[in-house]
């Protein structure tokens, strides 16, 4: 069990270089502790095993897409209010507005992404 200071992040992305970039980009700081799921179908059941304070998610993934999956983690009760970052590189800048601006605790950020970007945008949704 980690301690309960540390924000727990689960990153789901059926690719595994990418889940690797995320945890070692993260866990680099000493201020996140990092869990991977790389199949989508898996990651609710995972999100509510660890009750993460942030998840990472992919959109474009095989069995349930990233899009499905947040629909059901934000209808879940327990997981609900959990902020949730897309990782993708699916959308531009304008459809992006359009895919969160209804749905709160949800932002962006665009496939590529270099590790400091990454970094600024988890700290400064977990330090909201």
């Amino acid at each position: 069990m980690e301690p309960a200071s540390i924000p727990q992040i689960l990153t789901i992305d059926d690719d595994p270089v990418i889940t690797r970039l995320v945890r070692l980009s993260l866990e680099r700081t000493k201020r996140y502790v990092v869990h991977v799921e790389n199949r989508s179908v898996a990651a609710k059941g995972r999100a509510l095993e660890i009750r993460p304070q942030l998840i990472l998610l992919d959109l474009n993934m095989p069995g349930m897409d990233g899009s499905s999956l947040a629909d059901e983690i934000r209808t879940d009760p327990i997981l609900r209010a959990t902020p949730i970052l897309i990782i993708t590189g699916w959308l531009t800048a304008s459809e992006a507005v359009r895919h969160t601006q209804d749905t709160p605790r949800t932002e962006v950020l665009s496939k590529p992404f270099d590790a400091r970007t990454l970094v600024e945008r988890v700290d400064r949704i977990l330090m909201a």
